[in-house]
């Protein structure tokens, strides 16, 4: 599995097919990295769940589909 980080705020544009915005079983915050909230694009789709939160405001949330981690995955 590939994983890319996405450290400095949510893709502007959606994610190639076959790849899916994820991220961690932490409170959503804002920005990134608050309080251990984190995010990444991988390209499997193993141990995720579809995700309806907003990533606690973060900008671009709206431009993907998201997922997280299934929690005891």
């Amino acid at each position: 599995m590939e994983m890319r980080y996405c450290g400095r705020g949510l893709p502007r544009k959606p994610v190639a097919e076959g790849w899916y915005l994820v991220h961690n079983d932490v409170t959503p915050a804002k920005p990134l990295g608050f309080r251990g909230f984190r995010a990444w694009i991988q390209d499997s789709k193993d141990d995720l769940v579809e995700c309806s939160c907003d990533f606690g405001g973060c900008r671009n949330a709206e431009v993907n589909r998201h997922y997280r981690v299934r929690r005891g995955a």
